[in-house]
């Protein structure tokens, strides 16, 4: 029995070790715990921040194509009233003539075509905005006297897909 004790004693911090490692977790196993758990954090903000700039030009997207459409319905109606009696007064205006009124459609600098109708009656003047955003390239033209007025608009986002509004006449050229 005195050989059992005295190996015993000869190894007692070995003992002691071994209760503390079974009692928590190494400064290793919570260093890389830490780790995976920040590039998991990292990567859910990532993707919630990818998904919100997705949805966001989606929205800037059905905004602009919304707009695009209230205005060729505009500019084509009011294009079929006027009987061909138009003038392209500038790279930048078009004035189309109307029994009593006038209309004309001003491309603005900042990214918008402004419609102003006079009347002759009491009704005077009457301004309409169509604003297609920030990022668009407005260009009107009409290549021929015969030919529909051209209207062509570019979202820079996506210069290869631009966005052509035209007008033209219905009947005969009497």
């Amino acid at each position: 029995m005195n050989e059992h004790n005295q190996q015993d004693s000869q190894f007692p911090i070995h003992q002691n070790v071994r209760k503390r490692r079974r009692s928590g977790f190494t400064l290793i196993e919570i260093i890389v715990s830490f780790a995976i758990l920040t590039s998991l954090m990292a990567s859910a903000v990532g993707l919630v921040t990818l998904a919100q700039r997705s949805q966001e030009r989606a929205k800037d997207s059905r905004v602009f194509r919304r707009e695009v459409s209230r205005f060729a319905k505009t500019f084509r109606e009011d294009a079929q009233a006027t009987n061909r009696q138009l003038m392209l007064k500038s790279a930048n205006e078009l004035i189309l003539y109307r029994p009593n009124e006038n209309l004309s459609y001003q491309i603005g600098s900042h990214s918008q075509i402004t419609r102003t109708k006079t009347s002759g009656d009491k009704a005077g003047k009457r301004i309409d905005r169509f604003e297609f955003g920030t990022e668009v390239d407005i260009q009107l033209s009409q290549p021929d006297a015969n030919e529909p007025v051209r209207w062509t608009l570019t979202d820079r986002r996506f210069p290869a897909q631009p966005i052509t509004v035209m007008a033209g006449w219905r009947g005969s050229d009497s």
